[in-house]
């Protein structure tokens, strides 16, 4: 995938439809923890293994869980292709692209619980569950339930508790909102926006400002969000209360423009914070940018690991760097998608 396809994903919403642990508090910025490269230990440098993978096409996306890796590609006749880790053999593909009633115009994002798969259709604003026993085994099963949000969502997560937790561009009051099991929102629910110290974002960028990507671990029960234009990382539990929000390295704002009805970017102001990351039971990690948009900055190299509590933990430094990421951490590996200089999979022991 070339750089302007890739960036397009990465930035779709904004130009889319319209020494010890020494960190400081400050309750004027709404309890952000920063942190600095100086809170970890010195980088860890991860040698990495690309992968022999004959039949991979343009994966933007990957996950693992057990013996196996997912890889989500846009570009092919099904969005999901599953493989073995080992002999990297494909096992199954899932969810056809097209217009019948079992099959979807894209695959944004997968979700793993512990009974399901969950596959999130942005355009058609459709959460789509598949039993996941069915769904590493065989090919083209059929849905065991969806989800039509009438509002629009542009990041989801299914919880424990038969509810969604979304990012969504039709609720501007609110950072995050929450769905029931019939995608109706919970109007009584406030999550608000970050309050960052001496900025000001007028109430109609704040939405786009604080752009992000949820990620929740069903066995931890934690809800992690990373935003986009600013290098904010949050935990909430599943009831949506604030655990940490945490601010580092560089501690920048977004930085954004509206003109005719349009969001867009400032060239050489706007910058990206965190764009993906994966969560453990007791880890989250983060794939940091920190960059101006532009070509050929796509890909990076830099992954912070945190506490559930926002304490810095480790900070490792890739060899080939990556755009997107999964963690095996029963086997302490991590597999990310890089450019060698086609899309590959790359292995790192860490």
């Amino acid at each position: 995938m070339n750089y302007g396809n890739r960036m397009k994903k990465i930035i779709f919403c904004l130009f889319s439809i319209l020494l010890p642990f020494s960190c400081t508090q400050n309750n004027k910025t709404d309890r952000i923890t920063y942190f600095s490269f100086d809170d970890f230990e010195k980088p860890i440098q991860l040698k990495g293994e690309i992968l022999n993978m004959d039949s991979l096409w343009k994966p933007t996306g990957i996950y693992c869980e057990d013996s196996l890796l997912i890889l989500v590609d846009n570009t092919t006749d099904c969005f999901v292709q599953i493989y073995h880790k080992d002999n990297l053999d494909k096992i199954a593909e899932n969810i056809p692209r097209g217009i019948g009633p079992d099959e979807r115009l894209n695959c944004w994002t997968l979700q793993m619980d512990s009974e399901y798969v969950w596959a999130f259709d942005m355009q058609l604003r459709k959460l789509t569950a598949y039993e996941k026993k069915d769904f590493y085994t065989e090919s083209k099963i059929k849905p065991e339930k969806a989800v039509d949000f009438l509002e629009w969502p542009i990041a989801v997560v299914s919880l424990r508790n038969e509810k969604f937790v979304a990012s969504c561009l039709t609720d501007e009051t609110n950072l995050l909102s929450v769905f029931d099991e019939n995608a109706n929102r919970d109007t009584t629910l406030s999550v608000d926006y970050p309050k960052l110290k001496h900025e000001s974002i007028p109430d109609f960028l704040k939405k786009r400002s604080f752009e992000n990507r949820i990620f929740y671990d069903y066995r931890s029960n934690k809800i992690v969000v990373f935003y986009v234009y600013t290098d904010i990382i949050d935990v909430y539990d599943d009831e949506l209360k604030l655990i940490a929000r945490i601010q580092g390295p560089d501690r920048f704002v977004p930085e954004l423009k509206r003109e005719n009805n349009h969001v867009s970017a400032i060239k050489n102001r706007t910058r990206i914070g965190y764009l993906n990351g994966a969560v453990t039971p007791s880890e989250i990690w983060a794939l940091y940018y920190g960059i101006y948009p532009e070509p050929g900055k796509d890909l990076q190299n830099r992954i912070f690991v945190f506490d559930y509590n926002g304490k810095p933990l480790r900070f490792y430094e890739l060899e080939y760097p990556v755009f997107n990421f999964c963690i095996d951490e029963k086997n302490r590996l991590l597999y990310g998608l890089t450019e060698n200089p086609e899309i590959s999979v790359v292995k790192f022991k860490y």
